[in-house]
């Protein structure tokens, strides 16, 4: 959880941002129209979604703790599926795209890696 330290003093900026009572809590609808609004969440099956990262025990509010957890979880889940699209979007053997490495021959496959090797 190194990375949570790196990122604990903007968590906490933003989290007492979004803590307008200033409880020490978030309210999940307040939580919910904020993202609706600034946060692009894309629909109610992504929004809640991130609620149910933020708020796990379903409480309808939002401690830092749970905030910060779910934030890195939220920041996982994206890496990962930014190095999953990545791994499919090229050859694993070559590191060439999948929409060139297809229409190339095996002997065009072995050069381009040559030239990447060297």
């Amino acid at each position: 959880m190194e990375e949570h330290n790196d990122f604990s003093d903007k968590f906490k900026d933003i989290f007492d941002l979004c803590d307008v009572d200033k409880d020490g809590y978030i309210d999940v609808h307040h939580f919910k129209e904020l993202a609706a609004d600034h946060f692009g969440a894309a629909g109610i099956e992504e929004l809640t979604g991130i609620v149910n990262l933020l708020d796990p025990e379903g409480r309808g509010v939002i401690g830092y703790t749970d905030f910060c957890e779910g934030v890195q979880q939220i920041i996982d889940i994206q890496q990962q599926a930014s190095r999953d699209s990545f791994k499919g979007s090229v050859s694993e053997e070559t590191l060439v795209p999948l929409d060139i490495a297809g229409d190339l021959s095996v002997l065009e496959l072995i050069e381009i890696n040559l030239i990447n090797i060297k």
